[in-house]
């Protein structure tokens, strides 16, 4: 068994403060936080909504200066003259921040002017000339009235990722180029908020990512589930996440310039509030268990005090003492303890004096109760004896009576041969007495041939009928002796069968039944002879006793084959008579239990049969009771019965 480790009850005290306080401040902050987490999840769903919703307008209308100026030059190059328009675009497009460059295109879509921020001349013939008309952008220009945005490409100058704006007027067209770090200034202003920022075109391209500026010109997150159900404008859950971190997610999409504006509030422990107020409870719980660590001490003592005291107060009860009323504490329930154990302590000696009275009455009447106790065990193994020997005497009866059958029926045998060899002997004698007259009177060859004819007829018939009567002698000697002894010997079972069934013919002639047999031939057995054919005497007698009404006339079946069980025979005694009912089934193998008690019966008969074949023989005795009437009783044992460490010469049944 596993030793408890006791601890002094300070620190007992300061650990139960430490870990309730522990235990409160655990309960407390998650319930806290997960109601202000719910809220929080709440306000930033809003957030995200809010930041999104307008997003595109306000930047639409902070692009619209770029269409207004790409617009109104591409106007002045076709009603002015080269000169004065150069001089008018490097002017105008001076003061737009927003364009890089910006391209002007005649009717086969190829330059005729560009400008640059980096100074070149709109009217350089080197720059004349660069075919546009294979662009996307351009190609869309043909059949639009308006400003066309176009997705992400690389400039034809600068090899650059940009985003463009063009404009198609009569024959001439114009495209201007807008850096992707301009475009995300021009978000960030529009959104006014630190939510991350994503701005994707048609082709899942990513234009402004405000928390990963890198991206911008280089990722195509097109695969992206979040973004794919974005661009096709389907509701978003409430928490996504995207490239390894959670959002409260929202999107717009701008119809005019053909973009996915994405706005993403961090999620969970990723959200600045949710770590502020994190931050907020651990402060709490340290401050709040810190004051309870220090006040700890205090409370124990306190506690330790009055408890010191109690334990005093029950050391001088355990001794015998009722001690005067103590000096009450600060603790209400340790005072009322106090109390209880004087109390407890006046009750206690007031239950000794009386236990001590009871005491000295218990010991009388025990010892009383104890005499007439030895008196009835001693009439009880009076009664017990005579049981034993009641049943011993019965279940040799029983065996006698077996024998007296066996006897009976042998002699009622013998009967008949011996009576016809005396017969055979007389009608000799009688022979013999005519001869010796003839002899005589003058014998004759035909007296003495008639003599020696009528000789060896009866001679014949005298051996014939004496050899008949020794078969039942020695079929008498071997099933008494069986029957009489468990002597253990190997034998064929149709043989002792059949001797046991010669033994009860007489009895079986006497009634009107039928007797048939069915043994299988070639069943060596090395058991006890005598035990079953003791057992099959039973079941025959039960059978003829018990089976049939008085005028009835039935079949008796005594069979025997090899078992299922390998090793194992079955002896089966059948009747088709009226069966056992059903409310005696359980009492047949006890003892003593007979229907004709004080008719001949002992009820020790069926109890003899089944501990022989569970005792002796290594087997089981049992019994059916078809519906349609007749009970078959069943013998299982094995070929080889089992080695017994001791046999009653004297019981069979053993």
């Amino acid at each position: 068994m596993k030793k408890t480790v006791a601890m002094r009850f300070r620190w007992f005290i300061i650990l139960l403060v430490t870990l309730a306080s522990a235990a409160t401040l655990v309960v407390s902050g998650t319930a806290i936080f997960l109601i202000r987490d719910s809220a929080i999840t709440e306000d930033m769903v809003l957030a995200a909504d809010k930041t999104v919703n307008g997003l595109s307008e306000r930047t639409e209308s902070i692009l619209a200066s770029v269409e207004q100026s790409v617009t109104t030059l591409t106007y002045a190059s076709i009603l002015i003259d080269r000169d004065f328009f150069s001089s008018l675009a490097l002017s105008s497009l001076a003061s737009q921040p927003l364009i890089r460059a910006m391209y002007f295109l005649d009717a086969q879509g190829k330059t005729f002017a560009i400008w640059s921020r980096d100074g070149r001349n709109p009217n350089d013939p080197d720059y004349q000339g660069i075919d546009f008309s294979y662009t996307p952008l351009y190609r869309s220009l043909k059949t639009a009235n308006e400003p066309i945005w176009s997705d992400k490409f690389v400039s034809t100058l600068a090899g650059n990722t940009f985003v463009g704006v063009g404009i198609r007027i009569g024959k001439h067209a114009a495209i201007a180029e807008l850096e992707l770090e301009t475009l995300l200034d021009t978000v960030q202003t529009a959104s006014g908020t630190d939510a991350r920022i994503l701005v994707v075109d048609r082709q899942g391209e990513i234009l402004v990512d405000t928390e990963h500026r890198y991206a911008a010109g280089v990722l195509n997150i097109l695969g992206d589930p979040i973004i794919a159900k974005a661009l096709a404008g389907e509701t978003l859950p409430d928490t996504v996440e995207l490239q390894g971190t959670h959002y409260h997610p929202a999107a717009d999409h701008s119809e005019k310039l053909g973009w996915l504006f994405f706005a993403g509030v961090p999620a969970g422990f990723e959200n600045p509030s949710v770590q502020n107020i994190l931050t907020d409870i651990l402060l709490l719980s340290g401050s709040f268990l810190l004051t309870a660590l220090l006040l700890s001490p205090l409370w124990s003592q306190v506690v330790a005090s009055q408890v010191n005291s109690l334990r005093n107060l029950a050391d001088r009860i355990a001794d015998g003492e009722v001690s005067p009323d103590q000096k009450k504490g600060l603790i209400r329930e340790f005072n009322d303890l106090s109390r209880y154990l004087r109390s407890m302590a006046e009750r206690i000696l007031e239950r000794e004096n009386t236990l001590r009275v009871l005491n000295l009455q218990l010991e009388q009447r025990v010892a009383e109760r104890t005499k007439e106790l030895e008196e009835t065990n001693h009439n009880l193994r009076e009664s017990l004896e005579n049981n034993t020997r009641m049943r011993d005497l019965l279940v040799t009866s029983e065996k006698l009576a077996a024998l007296g059958r066996l006897v009976a029926g042998v002699a009622h045998e013998m009967n008949t041969p011996i009576g016809n060899a005396v017969m055979a002997i007389s009608t000799l004698k009688d022979g013999q007495r005519d001869l010796q007259k003839a002899i005589a009177d003058g014998l004759r060859k035909s007296d003495l041939d008639k003599f020696l004819e009528h000789s060896e007829q009866g001679l014949d018939i005298a051996e014939r009928n004496v050899d008949r009567a020794a078969e039942l002698v020695s079929s008498f000697k071997h099933v008494a002796r069986d029957q009489t002894s468990s002597i253990r010997r190997k034998f064929e079972l149709s043989e002792m069968i059949s001797e046991v069934l010669l033994t009860l013919h007489p009895m079986l002639k006497r009634s009107p039944h039928a007797l048939r047999t069915d043994i299988e031939d070639g069943l060596n057995l090395d058991s006890y002879p005598g035990v079953i054919g003791q057992i099959l005497t039973n079941l025959v007698t039960n059978a003829l006793n018990h089976a049939w009404d008085n005028g009835k006339v039935g079949t008796l079946s005594v069979s025997a084959h090899r078992s299922d069980k390998d090793g194992w025979i079955r002896i089966s005694v059948a009747d088709d008579g009226k069966g056992i009912p059903e409310v005696m089934r359980k009492k047949v193998f006890e003892p003593f239990f007979t229907t004709r008690m004080g008719r001949g019966g002992t009820g020790l008969g069926l109890n003899i049969a089944h501990n022989g074949a569970q005792n002796v023989l290594g087997g089981d005795l049992d019994f059916e009771c078809p519906s349609d009437g007749g009970t078959t009783f069943h013998l299982d044992i094995p070929l080889v019965a089992p080695i017994l460490q001791s046999v009653d010469e004297s019981d069979p049944s053993a």
